[in-house]
């Protein structure tokens, strides 16, 4: 209900503002002061800070207008008219704004008018601090006593406002994390949480632990257009975070946030390319119709194209050298990762072993050193890493050794 009430507030926001008769830039900093002074409940205040700044939008205009509803009969047909007239009125531009610039260039200015983005972020830490004071059992939203702010909205509503804002505000804003702000999401999304089990977060979706949810968020931030994680942030949550994730424990989402990160800081180094050359166009934003980013080079754009691996199938990418950061838990999560779930599709071990071969038997393409060498080089590095894992192991544990040593 609380998003169905945002919904119905901003629209009649937008109504009044366009007569001159309220002003959504008073009512956006009276919402920022709300999180900031914690006077009022999260989870509104969160979806607020959105909606305001989707009211520059076409389809916020045609929203605020309502629905064309039941168009059939007299009364249906005139009220359909008279929407269709405004909607003209309001969305006929002399100077055609663009309404993405516009959204961009008000998150910038809340980041650097308001802060924006330490404010959601320091406010989120608080969130989840006072959440999980009491242990991983359960979700254990905090009464409005003791939470910061007004807290009305149960636990999961809210993380998943501060979940879709944080992310609205980077993407919308076009902003680069750096590594200090990402490790602090890692902590307050992924390990604040611990193993706790959450409900659905969304219809249909299986439940699955908090963590996990906030494993996926933070994959969000690196793979969604635009990419939101620098080069060196990358780098820092593959080596200091994901690299210590316990293998024996790893399922598919977590293994999708790794390999996420673990291609992109091989790109980042130079040690995965494209042989096609594209280039994305992300990169060096609008450009006029029929330019290729790519006919443009380094020289001409000031910027040295970033090669974003999400999107790309692995086996368009050539490697030139496979000594990736991160290989080792690659190899553990193919050697330890859980095989007995009951979804075949959540075997984690599976997707690694696909991802080794890959590895080491497509990195040669361009030194032609012979593909028998290749194979004996790959299959001496497996013998290597099996002996390393079977010591010790008997019975089951063998036999599941063995059988992952057949699949390769």
């Amino acid at each position: 209900r609380g998003a169905e009430m945002v919904a119905a507030f901003v629209r009649v926001l937008g109504h009044y503002d366009r007569m001159e008769r309220a002003s959504k830039s008073q009512w956006m900093a009276r919402v920022i002061g709300d999180i900031r002074e914690r006077r009022a409940d999260l989870g509104v205040s969160l979806r607020l800070v959105v909606k305001i700044v989707q009211l520059d939008t076409v389809e916020a205009a045609e929203d605020t207008l309502g629905s064309d509803g039941d168009a059939d009969g007299v009364k249906g047909k005139k009220a359909r008219r008279r929407r269709m007239e405004e909607r003209r009125q309001v969305m006929i531009s002399p100077d055609d704004q663009d309404y993405e610039e516009i959204r961009r260039a008000w998150i910038e200015k809340l980041n650097a008018e308001e802060n924006l983005l330490e404010l959601l972020t320091t406010r989120f830490e608080e969130f989840q601090a006072h959440a999980w004071s009491l242990g991983f059992e359960r979700a254990l939203p905090a009464d409005a006593v003791g939470q910061p702010g007004a807290h009305r909205t149960g636990y999961q509503d809210t993380l998943k406002a501060f979940m879709e804002t944080l992310l609205y505000a980077m993407k919308t804003g076009h902003v680069v994390v750096e590594t200090e702000t990402a490790l602090r999401f890692w902590s307050a999304f992924v390990e604040a949480p611990g193993s706790a089990t959450a409900e659905a977060l969304d219809p249909g979706v299986k439940p699955a632990r908090f963590g996990d949810y906030g494993r996926y968020w933070m994959m969000k931030m690196l793979v969604i257009r635009p990419c939101s994680a620098s080069p060196e942030t990358v780098r820092t949550i593959l080596e200091t975070r994901l690299a210590n994730e316990p293998a024996n424990e790893m399922r598919k989402e977590g293994y999708n946030l790794f390999m996420s990160y673990f291609l992109q800081c091989a790109a980042d180094e130079g040690k995965l390319d494209d042989p096609l050359n594209v280039t994305d166009d992300d990169v060096f934003g609008d450009l006029p119709a029929g330019v290729d980013p790519s006919d443009l080079g380094p020289e001409a754009t000031g910027t040295q194209s970033r090669l974003l691996v999400k999107g790309r199938a692995i086996h368009d990418l050539r490697i030139t050298d496979s000594n990736f950061v991160g290989l080792d838990l690659l190899w553990r999560v193919f050697l330890d990762a859980p095989s007995d779930s009951s979804d075949e599709d959540d075997e984690a071990w599976e997707e690694a072993a696909h991802h080794l071969m890959w590895l080491h038997l497509g990195a040669d393409a361009e030194s032609w050193r012979g593909t028998v060498a290749v194979r004996n080089e790959f299959l001496a590095a497996v013998i290597e890493r099996l002996k390393e894992s079977a010591a010790g192991l008997d019975g089951e544990d063998r036999a599941v050794a063995e059988q992952r040593a057949e699949r390769l």
